[in-house]
């Protein structure tokens, strides 16, 4: 059993490493992002259970980011309409978008908190879309709360304005 020989294999594995250390510097310049966001942002899975949560929707909604986590989202924030009626899932704009594959905005909505108040909000959701198929969609709410009272208070400006100017009218 003599050794005659050996064959040495190497591999150039510089491209794979830098190829990783890449997508880890992306993922956590994304999470920068998401973290710095003032909007409220969650992703949801195509059942509508939440995938990710940034911390702005958590302080908004008043949970913990681990306990919205897995759980769906539309019924702990989207159940009921403006007008008090029960909101149906398959009828708001999160689930909108994995049917018809297109983004959906709601301007006058209401967002409720864990401790059962709400809050005015915006909403626009956009499917997911990975290798030709919907697999989510990441949903952006903002509290338009200080928007509604400044749109109240031009409104009865305006009213205001409206009765001092018929009342100049009748003098003159």
């Amino acid at each position: 059993d003599e050794l005659a020989g050996a064959v040495v294999v190497f591999n150039d594995v510089s491209k794979r490493r830098r190829a990783e250390r890449d997508l880890s510097q992306s993922y956590a310049d994304n999470q920068l992002i998401l973290e710095a966001a003032g909007e409220g942002i969650y992703g949801l899975d195509c059942e509508g259970n939440t995938i990710f949560v940034n911390p702005s929707a958590s302080a908004m909604l008043g949970y913990p980011v681990e306990e919205l986590i897995a759980e769906p989202m539309h019924s702990l924030l989207h159940h009921t309409k403006p007008d008090g009626s029960h909101y149906h899932k398959e009828d708001g704009p999160m689930y909108a978008a994995f049917k018809d594959v297109a983004v959906h905005h709601i301007e006058d909505d209401i967002v409720w908190r864990k401790d059962s108040t709400s809050f005015p909000g915006s909403l626009t959701s956009t499917p997911i879309v990975k290798g030709g198929k919907v697999t989510g969609a990441v949903v952006v709410f903002k509290d338009v709360t200080e928007r509604k009272q400044a749109e109240e208070q031009l409104r009865e400006a305006m009213e205001e304005l409206k009765r001092s100017n018929t009342e100049l009218e009748q003098f003159a």
